[in-house]
């Protein structure tokens, strides 16, 4: 006997979905659903709000494993969307901005990004970016906490103790 669905063979499931179709039901149907979605659209998105809060806490493995599994295949989505959250940066932004350096540090002009991704560098005090670093130049403005002054304290003490080639 073929396969069933729900206790209905196969030819009688070709026939209930035959006469739906003839007497209109389906479209019934869906012009129902929708005038009770449209009439109970804040009640059931209150109802969706509160469903989806108990199932995280209830199912948090579930939630981390999806999220996980969502970043690790879609890497470049997720740091294009951090860049968007963090910075306000669209990917037209981010790839302009990349371009104008010449795709390499806006500081030390290495272009290669192989073992660290580009770090996007912004004031903290404004919050506007300034442009795209490699980790390590990153890092320095980090340890000066962003001081012009330290800066160039550093760029003399460098200069004065040079190793002559």
């Amino acid at each position: 006997m073929p396969h069933s669905v729900a206790g209905i063979a196969p030819n009688a499931q070709q026939r209930v979905s035959c006469l739906r179709t003839k007497m209109g039901i389906t479209e019934k149907v869906r012009g129902y659903n929708k005038a009770y979605y449209q009439k109970n659209r804040e009640r059931l998105k209150e109802y969706m709000r509160i469903y989806y809060k108990q199932y995280r806490t209830i199912h948090p493995e579930r939630i981390k494993r999806a999220h996980r599994k969502y970043n690790s295949s879609n890497p470049e989505k997720v740091a294009a969307a951090k860049r968007k959250y963090k910075y306000g940066l669209s990917p037209e932004g981010y790839d302009a901005l990349m371009k104008q350096q010449g795709s390499a540090c806006a500081i030390c002009k290495t272009p290669n990004w192989a073992d660290y991704p580009p770090h996007v560098d912004h004031d903290h005090k404004s919050g506007r970016v300034r442009g795209i670093l490699c980790r390590c130049c990153n890092v320095a403005i980090g340890l000066i906490k962003d001081n012009p002054k330290t800066a160039r304290t550093l760029a003399d003490y460098l200069e004065r103790n040079a190793t002559v080639e």
